[in-house]
């Protein structure tokens, strides 16, 4: 099932979803700065931007915020970027 930003709400497709269900899903910036038990299996970090300033205060905490996705993982999850935005390769760091 693919969930996005706007639509179906997560908590009620978890709800219905087996062990054997995958969920595939669209987090913004926002979603994942108030997370505190997911833990995604693959996560994926497209872009970086000075995006959502007047939520976030600045920057750092925007980049803060979406950086959060790997909060709960473990070395048996993966967390995938895009390796052309420099930006992103300079979080690995």
């Amino acid at each position: 099932m693919l969930l996005g930003t706007l639509g179906l709400q997560l908590s009620l497709v978890a709800q219905q979803a087996s062990a054997s269900d995958e969920i595939i899903m669209e987090l913004s910036s926002f979603s994942v700065d108030g997370i505190t038990e997911l833990r995604p299996h693959i996560a994926i970090i497209t872009n970086i931007y000075s995006a959502h300033l007047d939520y976030h205060g600045s920057r750092d905490e925007y980049v803060h915020a979406k950086i959060r996705i790997t909060e709960n993982q473990s070395a048996s999850d993966f967390l995938i970027i895009n390796w052309i935005s420099l930006k992103l390769r300079e979080l690995q760091k």
